[in-house]
């Protein structure tokens, strides 16, 4: 019964480590834009955009919706699509 015991105490310890322990990433909101020679354009402010990795996120939809409101003309232009995106993990 001993090495039962035993046995149960060690398995459930090596579940418990193997399990990951790293939270899951919340999505994160950008704004995305359809700029001519880019393949991937994001706004990057209310008056610039860059690339993904350059992109201004936001951690719910009605935030990045909020943030189109303040854009310049030029960036309205340019067919502004709020999209859920996922960032690499570090």
């Amino acid at each position: 019964m001993k090495w039962s015991l035993a046995t149960l105490l060690l398995l459930c310890f090596a579940i418990a480590n193997a399990s990951p322990t790293a939270t899951p990433h919340l999505p994160k909101w950008a704004v995305k834009l359809n700029c001519k020679g880019w393949s991937d354009c994001y706004a990057v402010n209310n008056g610039s955009y860059g690339n993904r990795n350059n992109a201004k996120t936001f951690t719910t939809q009605h935030e990045a919706l909020q943030f189109v409101k303040t854009f310049t003309k030029s960036l309205l232009r340019l067919d502004p699509q709020v999209v859920e995106i996922h960032l690499a993990r570090n």
